[in-house]
């Protein structure tokens, strides 16, 4: 053999050796580093136990804040509506009043008519009653001037006796019928002055009940002003307890969101990838070319123990993960090519790698079955198909183990 040949030869032994090794490393310090931070899965279910227990119980107070603002907006709603009814009943009162009111106003304008009229009637009456003692007065002086009817009115009078008793009957009829005229009046005159009293006095009663009419007018305008007033402060305080609620739901949602998160972070922890064991769905449709252990040679001639499986697939064929997980790393890797890290749950993972295109990335959750990656000729062109293994912790598992045999195919030897 060529000494070049020969060099090239070891060379690449020597590479695929080296690779190996290197990807080895590799793959325990990632593994040891998603362990590390990760702590182990009983911690890490623990601590999620506690985190989702601690939202739960915010969660609860949040709700209870919750019902207590709707319970007082129902409250609220109950108050507004009592207060309605009772600013309708005062509006009945108002409108009863201003009727009562302006009954009262007619009336009082009705009474000073009144009033007027018979002050008028009482000045006639006192104008006619200085008129009558005028004539009285001038009667009663031509009478007390004739004086009485003697013996000496009768000697010396030019009037015959009969003529004088006669004058005499007429001027004593004449006084009588003015005292009755005097006496009428006078009657007629304290009957209208009573009726002047009482319709002062009626006035006066209606003043006062005007007056009263119009500071309870007053006060209900007041307590409608009140309670609108009421209203208004009820309706802003809803307004306000329907934005806390929206705000406190805001809150809780995305609480609800972070227990769902913490679920979606542990839902393998609870699942459990051992409990599969056996049963897990193979990661290619392909055949199985070498097994888990196995030492083979490679192209170059180099000798190294497989440890984990190579499947012989057709070119555009689609890799999947066997079960749910967290993609921790999702890349180029020297030794393997592209190559996707799944997490578990239990410190459990599996590497796929020589693939062509890579479907998921860092950070990611896969759930069993989901396509993960597709594979081409250029990722094996030095290998005999593309890698599947499975770890926990630090070990290197064989998947066969892990896998359903019903869904695997082995090549003939």
């Amino acid at each position: 053999m060529p000494r070049m040949t020969i060099l090239l030869f070891v060379s690449a032994s020597l590479y695929s050796q080296i690779s190996a090794v290197i990807t080895g490393i590799f793959c325990v310090l990632l593994l040891s580093h998603s362990a590390a931070h990760a702590f182990t899965d009983e911690e890490k279910k623990l601590e999620n136990e506690l985190k989702v227990a601690n939202y739960r119980d915010r969660l609860s107070l949040l709700q209870q804040a919750i019902t207590t603002q709707e319970q007082k907006i129902i409250e609220g709603k109950q108050q507004q509506q009592t207060i309605l009814s009772e600013i309708s009943l005062l509006d009945e009162q108002l409108k009863d009043l201003e009727r009562k009111l302006e009954d009262l106003e007619i009336n009082s304008l009705k009474q000073q008519l009144l009033i007027e009229e018979k002050q008028g009637e009482l000045e006639r009456i006192a104008r006619a009653k200085q008129k009558v003692l005028d004539h009285l007065q001038k009667r009663i002086s031509a009478y007390y001037t004739m004086g009485e009817i003697g013996i000496l009115n009768v000697a010396f009078s030019s009037q015959s006796l009969p003529d004088l008793l006669s004058f005499h009957e007429s001027f004593d009829s004449l006084i009588k019928y003015d005292k009755a005229v005097i006496s009428k009046y006078k009657t007629s005159q304290e009957r209208h002055k009573r009726a002047m009293g009482a319709l002062i006095l009626e006035k006066s009663l209606l003043d006062e009940f005007t007056a009263q009419t119009l500071e309870a007018q007053k006060n209900i305008s007041e307590t409608r002003a009140y309670k609108n007033e009421l209203i208004a402060r009820i309706q802003t305080q809803a307004r306000l307890r329907t934005q806390a609620i929206a705000e406190l739901q805001s809150v809780s949602n995305k609480l609800v969101e972070s227990i769902v998160s913490l679920k979606n972070d542990g839902f393998v922890l609870e699942k459990g990838f051992s409990k599969n064991k056996g049963s897990l769905p193979p990661p290619f449709e392909g055949v199985i070319v070498t097994q888990f252990n196995e030492e083979k040679t490679d192209r170059f001639g180099g000798k190294k123990i497989i440890a984990g499986l190579e499947f012989k697939v057709e070119n555009g064929a689609k890799a999947f993960a066997i079960d749910a997980g967290k993609v921790i790393y999702s890349s180029y890797l020297k030794g393997l090519g592209n190559t996707v890290i799944i997490n578990h749950g239990e410190q459990y993972h599996t590497v796929t790698a020589r693939l062509e295109k890579l479907l998921v990335k860092k950070g990611d959750k896969v759930s069993a079955g989901q396509v993960i990656a597709i594979t081409g000729d250029v990722a094996t062109l030095f290998e005999d198909g593309v890698y599947f293994e499975i770890r926990h912790q630090k070990t290197q598992l064989d998947p066969l183990q892990w896998l359903n045999p019903k869904g695997l195919r082995f090549i003939s030897r």
